[in-house]
Order: C-alpha cells, then sequence, then structure tokens
C-alpha cells in the first residue's frame, strides 16, 4: 500500500489551540475532541509548536472512542512529524487528543487516506 503519495489524502480536520492565561495562571490546552465521525481505517496526523523547546518530542495522546466515550486505542503523537496511525476498527468511530501538558501552543492536522487498499 503506497501510503506516500500524497495525492491519496484528503484532509480530514485542522486547528490551531493555545494555552489559557489570566495573570501568572497559566492552565494546558484542555483535551480535544474532534466534532466528526471518523470512518476511514487509516489516518495521518500531524501536530506542530512554535514555541516548544527542541528537546521536547511527545505531541500528546491520541484516542479512539467508540460508543458513547468508551476508549479503544491510544498512541503516543510525535512532535514536528507526520504520524499514520492504522485503526483496527471497522465502522465510524471518534478521536480526542490530549496534548502534552507542557506546549502552550500547537497547529495540529489530521488527513484520512483515500487510496486504494
Amino acid at each position: 500500500m503506497p501510503l506516500d503519495r500524497e495525492e491519496d489524502w484528503q484532509q480530514f480536520f485542522q486547528g490551531s489551540y493555545v494555552q489559557a492565561r489570566s495573570g501568572i495562571y497559566e492552565g494546558r490546552i484542555e483535551p480535544i475532541a474532534f466534532p466528526l465521525l471518523f470512518n476511514k481505517p487509516i489516518i495521518r496526523i500531524s501536530v506542530r509548536s512554535q514555541t516548544s523547546r527542541r528537546t521536547w518530542w511527545l505531541a500528546g495522546t491520541l484516542t479512539q472512542e467508540i460508543g458513547m466515550g468508551m476508549e479503544f486505542q491510544q498512541w503516543k503523537i510525535p512532535l514536528g512529524r507526520k504520524s499514520i496511525i492504522k485503526i483496527e476498527l471497522s465502522g465510524k468511530y471518534r478521536m480526542r487528543f490530549d496534548v502534552a501538558r507542557w506546549l502552550a501552543d500547537i497547529y495540529l492536522e489530521i488527513d484520512t487516506y483515500e487510496g486504494n487498499d
């Protein structure tokens, strides 16, 4: 399966998020629950940060949810790289991304694989 052909990927979700701040209080970026249902078995996720340190490698944890918020699978997502995830479960499912607590900002992209299996 040639997953390196860019034309076989379709953007599914993108967004920018920043850490909550109020005076001296610095919160964290809240978990991102994607509003759309996924139905593709292969996705690609990329997370970047403009304020991260060069030694930080973890962007956060991606969680597959089925039914009413039941966690099914989890993956550690690296910072600054594209990761391809193969979903074991067929049918529709939801995803949630929990951002590493030390990141103050992120830009998140998720693509679905539309090529022939």
